[in-house]
């Protein structure tokens, strides 16, 4: 993407984006990017332990607003979106 100013890194995935698309979607992301945490100025931030497609997925639905959940993805999807605060995601998988 054009003017992208952070990299997600998750597995061996990297995931381009806007901290302000992220902040918008994701209480997680919001709080990351406005409050005084070590991650706020760094344009490259590591995401532990989650599936690189579930955060695909979630990155893709902050600029569109349009998710699929099936039941091939909602066992990953679930605990990623619980993590990063997308509640609408959250509750469409359970």
């Amino acid at each position: 993407g054009q003017l992208c100013d952070v990299s997600l890194l998750a597995g061996t995935d990297i995931i381009s984006a806007h901290k302000v698309v992220l902040a918008a979607c994701s209480a997680y992301f919001h709080a990351m990017f406005n409050c005084e945490m070590s991650e706020k100025d760094k344009t490259s931030i590591t995401m532990h332990d989650v599936d690189p497609g579930a955060l695909q997925l979630l990155v893709d639905f902050a600029y569109t607003g349009e998710i699929l959940i099936s039941e091939d993805n909602v066992q990953v999807l679930l605990p990623v979106a619980s993590l990063l605060q997308v509640q609408s995601v959250r509750e469409a998988c359970c």
